[in-house]
């Protein structure tokens, strides 16, 4: 039951156009209100009752869209009224100097939109006015007539403020100012009726400006009922939101479980975010892309991934869209996680594969070590046994004797190159869960075969770990004791042992003469191939060395 206007309080600076905007309507009402001057000072009682009658009526209002400052107010019946009953430039005057809203007499406003209410609202009066003074028309359809041109103007006025200040597109903002044509017709048809029941009873001789007071009480009781309309509106309003809102969260937290793709959850989380917040003006960007929106919110645990929206939100909605992200969020660390634990099973696998196709080489190796060393030996000794038998057979003791030596002498050296064949076999062998006795073992052949002194530094306690990473380790650790043994001429060396960030950490350092990285000598593969396992393992491999001071080696592998 009133007009519908914009009455910004200013909860964004005002921009340049809009203070243009401002000054303009500005401009085109003092031309005309300074032409009213003379008519209020001729009238000043009825000129300051129609300024109070105006602002108290203004005061009645109630909220239609807080967001952009749209209200429904009851003063637009007695400000029609004034621009039918007064001349045209003293209407102005009187709705320019009329207190237009609470929040102008809290102070809780700009100069500049204090500017354009006033502005805007006495032009609205002052086209009004002029509309009713059409001559040759009835006084129901000027009456009409003046209360049509008083909403087109401040339809306009709400359009151009949305416009220039809120940055809607001209389409947009006009359909925003304007209302609905059922609403409107209703607003429209009681404000008339409410304007001639005000002219009516201004005109008549025994009412007058009395017809101001008389009219408070019904304005009153619309007020009244017209808040409750809106509180009842508000209300289901809210709870059809949060029934909206709470569904599409319940369909996103369904959908992200069995979402298997980054792109797919893009899609799912756009969809349930504009279904909950009933806007297409949502952007969700795994890259950071997004374009700049009056409201951002970085999805936690998936940076740069940030979810835009170019609307201003209330409070409810900014949790909700927080509330996405988060889920969001989890949803991509999940598949993420997916992600590096498959990486990691086909690092693994293939960690496998290297370490089983090294295996059957070894195997081989040593078996051809056996038939070309070891064998031998014993041939060796089963023709020196036939031939001591036929030497007893020829009553020949003393070759006999012989023979039996060398015979015995080609059965302990091939015991011996056999022994060697199992120990190499042996230390091919990993216990899962040796990981540290592996180390300690090394470390002891090292200082009994080369003298040189070694330490084992566990941090903390190893937690159970892959048998494919245990062998990576103890390979790359013998095979650095071993260049150590061989090249280094060192006389102490430690290795530590470190679970740190999901991964395991493992040095070896020494204090021998160390030696140029980039510079290894042609047929020396040994660190090549701990690199390779390294990589194959979705690890890293590093060696710092220099001549004269000592050699570190670093491995690294996630767990």
């Amino acid at each position: 039951m009133g007009a519908k206007r914009a009455t910004a309080s200013g909860p964004r600076a005002p921009t340049v156009p809009f203070r243009v905007l401002s000054c303009g309507l500005a401009l085109g009402t003092a031309f005309f209100t300074v032409q009213g001057i003379p008519a209020v000072a001729r009238y000043p009682v009825s000129s300051l009752v129609w300024v109070v009658g105006i602002s108290a009526a203004n005061l009645l209002f109630v909220p239609i869209e807080r967001e952009t400052r749209v209200e429904a107010t009851l003063d637009a019946p007695v400000s029609i009224a004034a621009a039918i009953v007064l001349d045209t430039p003293q209407a102005m005057l009187v709705m320019a100097s009329a207190l237009l809203s609470a929040r102008e007499l809290q102070g809780r406003t700009t100069v500049w939109h204090v500017l354009f209410n006033h502005s805007h609202r006495s032009l609205a009066v002052g086209a009004a006015s002029v509309v009713a003074g059409m001559p040759g028309v009835g006084f129901v359809v000027s009456t009409a007539l003046a209360a049509l041109a008083y909403e087109i103007v401040s339809i306009t006025a709400i359009a151009g403020y949305q416009l220039v200040q809120g940055g809607r597109p001209p389409t947009a903002a006009m359909r925003d100012a304007a209302m609905p044509f059922p609403r409107f017709a209703t607003d429209f048809v009681s404000v008339t009726m409410l304007v001639l029941l005000v002219v009516v009873m201004y005109e008549g001789r025994e009412v007058g400006l009395w017809a101001l007071v008389l009219i408070a009480p019904l304005l009153l009781l619309a007020h009244n009922a017209l808040q409750s309309a809106r509180e009842a509106e508000d209300r289901a309003e809210e709870l059809a939101a949060r029934v909206r809102e709470l569904e599409a969260l319940n369909r996103l937290g369904s959908r992200l479980l069995t979402a298997t793709r980054t792109e797919e959850i893009a899609r799912i989380g756009t969809e349930n975010l504009r279904t909950a917040l009933a806007t297409d003006r949502v952007e969700l960007s795994l890259d950071a892309g997004t374009r700049p929106g009056p409201y951002t919110v970085r999805v936690r645990g998936a940076s740069p991934a940030a979810i835009t929206v170019g609307e201003i939100l209330d409070d409810r909605s900014q949790r909700v869209v927080e509330a996405v992200g988060s889920l969001l969020g989890m949803a991509l660390q999940r598949i993420q996680l997916d992600r590096e634990l498959q990486e990691n099973e086909q690092a693994r696998a293939a960690l496998s594969g290297r370490i089983l196709e090294e295996g059957t080489r070894e195997r081989s190796r040593i078996a051809l070590q056996i038939h070309d060393q070891v064998l031998p030996y014993f041939a060796a000794a089963e023709i020196q046994t036939d031939n001591a038998r036929t030497a007893l057979a020829r009553s020949d003791p003393q070759r006999a004797a012989t023979l039996t030596s060398a015979a015995r002498a080609a059965v302990n050296d091939g015991i011996r190159e056999l022994r060697d064949v199992l120990e190499a076999l042996r230390r091919q062998v990993v216990v899962p869960g040796d990981l540290r006795a592996g180390i300690e073992k090394s470390l002891d052949r090292l200082r009994v075969e080369n003298g040189v002194a070694g330490e084992l530094r566990v941090v903390g306690s190893l937690p159970p770990l892959p048998l494919a990473v245990e062998i990576l380790v103890l390979e790359t650790v013998r095979g650095c004791l071993t260049n150590i043994g061989r090249h280094a001429k060192a006389s102490a060396v430690e290795v530590s042992v470190a679970v740190t960030g999901g991964s395991l950490r493992v040095e070896v350092a020494d204090d021998g003469r160390g030696f140029d990285t980039s510079a290894v000598p042609p047929g020396h593969h040994g660190l090549a191939l701990m690199s390779q396992r390294a990589e194959l393992a979705r690890g890293s491999f590093t060696v710092d060395s220099a001549v004269g001071e000592g050699t570190r080696v670093r491995l690294e592998v996630p767990l």
